[in-house]
């Protein structure tokens, strides 16, 4: 059902309809959730015929053979090098939230949970190949081939504010910490690789959803508490009004029976 809103002019004459905003809102969120679901299943779909073509094992997972034939038949013209496999494969093993950080390894395997995932952000790495490499090269301010802590967190808040819906994100030293730490795959926590990026990027995107997820629920949980305090700092406003037009008539009271007072001790004299 759409609602909508009736407007009127100011003669109550002409009507014109308007869709109610927050209504369509939700539709096209809804439609996008749906979408996404859609998505999803038909790659489950495909990851079935995929795991018994390539899985030649027939275990349940891709090693890094099996998952170099999957890649190359996914995109022939773009074959994957040893550095691209060491990222999929260490963020594939990773076990990574906010409070747990547990490096994975370039040596282990691809489970079929993770191979979602893992395919997504090989597709992600070819189609942003050339903007990766423009933001890197943007933000390698000194020409050192890495971004260190500061030129990352620059990357990070510049990359969040052409963001649609997260423009309100800040990112934080703490943010680059986290950062840097879970998507090192060379040992050095100090800077970003141009290899590092792509996850780096994919994990700060993971970081800010979180973010807005927890200042909305932050926001929910103040709202009372916050029409509460409107309401009494609206009575205080209130009373402090009533106290003033009161003080204000006594002494406008007062001053007239002053007057009043003054000319008869004249009339007396």
């Amino acid at each position: 059902m759409v609602v909508r809103r009736v407007h009127r002019d100011s003669k109550g004459g002409s009507v014109k309809e308007g869709s109610d905003e927050h209504v369509n809102a939700q539709r096209r969120q809804q439609k996008l959730s749906t979408k996404r679901e859609q998505k999803s299943l038909e790659l489950q779909d495909k990851l079935d015929g995929w795991f018994k073509e390539y899985d030649l094992n027939d275990n349940g997972e891709l090693d890094r053979a099996e998952l170099t034939q999957l890649l190359l038949f996914l995109h022939p013209e773009h074959p994957p090098d040893d550095a691209l496999l060491d990222m999929l494969i260490e963020r594939a093993t990773a076990v990574e939230s906010y409070s747990l950080q547990l490096r994975g390894s370039k040596d282990g395997v691809v489970s079929r949970m993770a191979a979602e995932k893992t395919i997504q952000r090989h597709d992600a790495y070819i189609r942003q190949k050339e903007t990766l490499d423009g933001i890197f090269t943007k933000h390698d301010k000194d020409f050192s081939g890495n971004l260190d802590r500061e030129e990352v967190l620059s990357m990070m808040n510049e990359i969040i504010t052409k963001t649609k819906g997260f423009m309100h994100i800040t990112a934080t030293e703490g943010d680059v910490e986290y950062l840097m730490a879970s998507c090192d795959t060379d040992g050095d926590t100090e800077t970003v690789s141009r290899e590092e990026l792509l996850p780096a990027l994919a994990l700060w995107k993971e970081l800010a959803q979180q973010k807005d997820a927890t200042e909305k629920q932050l926001l929910k949980t103040r709202a009372p508490s916050m029409r509460r305090m409107k309401t009494l700092s609206n009575m205080q406003q209130s009373a402090s009004t009533r106290m003033s037009r009161g003080m204000s008539s006594f002494f406008s009271t007062g001053g007239d029976a002053a007057d009043e007072g003054g000319s008869k001790a004249c009339v007396i004299s």
